[in-house]
């Protein structure tokens, strides 16, 4: 439901008495009125149903009729729309889990509804409705009770009571999405996807069986992407959870802030940046004094720093001798 479209509020609607949802109790031209109301892409006016009616029965009158007859049977929902009454149409299905409801618990569900997957506060309720802190407390406990509805905890605002529709999956903002269990953030999760990723792009990084090979060249064509990590994460079985292409996004961010991992030049494929032991194998040269003396640059015969006044080679000579 868009955002400037909300229920209306003083639409205290009593108990059904009848079957709410039964087509067949209702008039020729409000079944057909009704059909048409389900086909609109948005909320109507009443100006529009009148349009839906045939001709000669497009009165206000008539208009008014058919709405309070859909109305009574859980058929419309009443909506203010920049100021002005529009009516939506509601399945069947809706209707008869409505019928049940008394004149608070409609208006409370209807505003749960209107909140979505983001959900809505119990406190954003209370403000919302004018109902009493105790007809909330007892309204959203019989809607709880029948599955109507369901109280989620909020990653963002953890003490704050948030509700939804019992059978939405809240949003990423809410949940906190895989990262978080209980709106708990999962450290030893995330650790082991990212050492995994990091891992897979280390091994596509350096020729395979060579530990001390340092990195492939710029033109090398085997670098992953992030689609193809997903791909092949996606195929270890290392998860149940279903992570998105947004989520092996993120992992790759941590990687790349952690600076174990980066992104090429291309701007789509990463590499290893991790140091392995080819970074630091010695050989003959840099085992000797010469090596990583620090005055090396300054050093020649007959100098202020030259061979033959090396206070270093004989230390190095004697250790190894």
């Amino acid at each position: 439901m868009p955002a400037d479209i909300k229920p209306k509020a003083s639409a205290r609607v009593k108990k059904s008495t009848g079957k709410p949802g039964a087509g067949d109790s209702l008039s020729k031209d409000a079944q057909a009125v009704y059909d048409q109301c389900l086909a609109a892409v948005v909320p109507v006016s009443t100006e529009t149903v009148q349009s839906f009616l045939p001709e000669g029965k497009n009165d206000v009158t008539a208009a008014s009729s058919t709405i309070n007859q859909l109305l009574s049977r859980r058929l419309l929902e009443a909506l203010q729309h920049n100021g002005d009454l529009v009516y939506k149409a509601v399945s069947q299905n809706e209707a008869r889990r409505m019928g049940g409801m008394d004149g608070d618990e409609s208006m409370v569900y209807q505003y749960i509804k209107s909140s979505g997957n983001e959900g809505i506060w119990s406190r954003h309720i209370k403000g919302r409705t004018n109902l009493h802190a105790t007809v909330i407390t007892r309204t959203l406990k019989s809607l709880e009770s029948k599955s109507l509805i369901k109280c989620v905890r909020s990653v963002q605002n953890p003490t704050r009571k948030i509700y939804m529709l019992y059978d939405l999956i809240p949003s990423i903002e809410v949940s906190g999405g895989p990262w978080f269990t209980d709106s708990e953030l999962d450290v030893e999760f995330v650790g082991k996807l990212s050492n995994a990723i990091e891992r897979f792009i280390n091994s596509k990084s350096r020729p395979k069986n060579k530990e001390f090979e340092r990195l492939f060249p710029p033109s090398h064509t085997g670098f992953p992407t992030a689609q193809g990590i997903h791909e092949w994460l996606r195929g270890t079985g290392l998860t149940d959870v279903d992570l998105g292409i947004a989520d092996i996004y993120a992992l790759l961010d941590v990687l790349i802030y952690d600076g174990k991992v980066e992104k090429r030049r291309d701007g789509i494929t990463y590499k290893s940046v991790s140091p392995l032991i080819d970074d630091v194998r010695p050989n003959a040269f840099t085992d000797m004094p010469c090596g990583h003396c620090p005055v090396f640059n300054l050093c020649q015969e007959g100098g202020v720093v030259s061979p033959e006044g090396c206070v270093y080679w004989g230390d190095w000579l004697s250790r190894n001798l």
